[in-house]
C-alpha cells in the first residue's frame, strides 16, 4: 500500500466518499483517507487532496 494509484483522481475519490460526507459533513479527513485506502488497496493522495474533495462534495 506504499504506492499511489494513477486512477485515484479526485472524481473517483469523490464518488467513494460522497455518501459518508453527506451523512456526516463533519467526518474527519483521516477517516475518509483511511476508507479510500482500505477500499482501493492503495495509498491515496495527500490529506490536502482529500480535504479539497470533501469540500467539493459538501458544496
Amino acid at each position: 500500500m506504499g504506492q499511489d494509484h494513477g486512477k485515484l483522481d479526485s472524481k473517483v475519490i469523490a464518488q467513494r466518499i460522497f455518501a459518508m460526507v453527506k451523512a456526516n459533513p463533519t467526518i474527519n479527513i483521516r477517516v475518509l483517507q483511511g476508507d479510500v485506502e482500505n477500499h482501493f488497496g492503495y495509498k491515496t493522495s495527500s490529506y490536502r487532496n482529500i480535504l479539497l474533495v470533501k469540500q467539493r462534495v459538501i458544496a
